[in-house]
This record gives structure tokens, sequence and C-alpha cells, in this order.
């Protein structure tokens, strides 16, 4: 609750700087960004859906027009929205999300991973796996070195890829190392406010051995 609102305070007197200096974009967007990440994260962990896809939707209309003119620095914000419908099952939201250009490629990456979730979700096998195979095509291309917060993009990436294998497997001992291999990679990220991933995905891993009878 206290990141939340903190940052809820820290954008609203972001925005009343931008109206009265007319200094939006450039370096201090990149500011405005991060205490709108930070919101989406903190009300995402409440389960607070209309609260965290309002900081969503104010993350695609503060950084979204930097896509064209500064796409390396809006690439790993824009991947955040996707992330957040993600969260809440928005799947319709998801699949009407226009695909990011080309000079993003995190972004790119993170649209289909959010589409192969959300095919999969709507019982879209066949297309689910088609979207996964472009996840997988684009992520394995991004530069080694491009950031996704103080990680790199392709480690993030790189879990994500393991979870979707999770979520696709059929056999539910097969997905279980799936979500193993996702923790473990997890819990390799260096540490970064808010966390890299959009959620932790100890809850998955969770949730599947659940289903696999073993609660324990």
């Amino acid at each position: 609750e206290t990141a939340a609102t903190i940052n809820e305070r820290a954008a609203a007197v972001d925005r009343e700087y931008f109206t009265a200096t007319n200094a939006m974009g450039g370096t201090y967007t990149t500011y405005y960004a991060h205490n709108l990440n930070f919101i989406v994260y903190a009300r995402a962990m409440q389960g607070r859906k209309a609260d965290t896809l309002q900081a969503a939707n104010a993350l695609i209309a503060g950084v979204g027009p930097m896509g064209q003119t500064m796409p390396e620095m809006a690439d790993a914000f824009l991947a955040i929205p996707a992330l957040a419908y993600t969260r809440f099952g928005e799947w319709d939201r998801i699949l009407k999300l226009p695909e990011p250009v080309a000079a993003m490629p995190a972004s790119r990456a993170t649209w289909h991973y959010a589409r192969t979730v959300a095919l999969l979700a709507r019982g879209d096998r066949a297309g689910a796996e088609r979207e996964r195979i472009n996840f997988d095509v684009l992520r394995k291309n991004i530069p080694a070195d491009a950031p996704w917060g103080q990680n790199k993009a392709r480690n993030v990436l790189e879990m994500a890829a393991a979870t979707l294998s999770a979520r696709l497997e059929r056999a539910p001992e097969e997905a279980g190392r799936h979500w193993e291999r996702a923790v473990s990679l997890q819990d390799g990220f260096i540490y970064d406010e808010p966390p890299a991933w959009y959620y932790p995905v100890r809850e998955s891993q969770g949730a599947a051995l659940l289903r696999a009878g073993k609660a324990s």
C-alpha cells in the first residue's frame, strides 16, 4: 500500500510538472514511467484490478509517443501494460493490442507472450503454439546487452519462455519441471524495484503442484 500510494502521488506531481513546464518527453519521462510501473506492480500484488489497469493505461499514454522517437528507451516500459492485462486475465483486451513496432523487440516479444497465454486460456492451443514460436524467435534475436531495468532482456524473456513451456505442457510432471526452472531463473535476477517480472512465478508453480495433488 505504501509503495502504491507514494508512487501515485509522485505520478500526480509529475503530471503537474508537465502541465506547468510543458517538459513532457525526454529523460524526465522515464522517471514518470518508473513511478507508474511501481503502481502497476504494487496494485497488481494487492489484486486491485481497476487501479492496476488505470496505471497501465497511463503508462501507454505517457510513454507511447516515445516509441517512435526513442524506441530503445520506451521498449521495456511499453511491455508492462500487456503483462498487467495478463495478470488479470484480460484476454480480449490482449488480443486487440496492436503489435509494437520492430524497433522495440522486448515489447514485441512480450506482446507475443501475452497472446500465447490469452489464446491458450481461450482454448486455442494451435494459435497459442504459433504465438509461442514467434515469441521464441524474437527473444533469441534481442541484443545480448538490451536492458530490462537492472537485468538483461534476454534473461528475463528466457524465464518467460520457461513459463510458456509449463503452460503449454500437457503432462503435469513435465509442466512441474518447467515451473521449477522458471522459478530458478527468476531467483537469479538482479534485484530491482519493482521486480523485473510482473509477478512471482512461484504462484504458478504452487498452483501446478496443487493440481498435481502435491499440497505439501
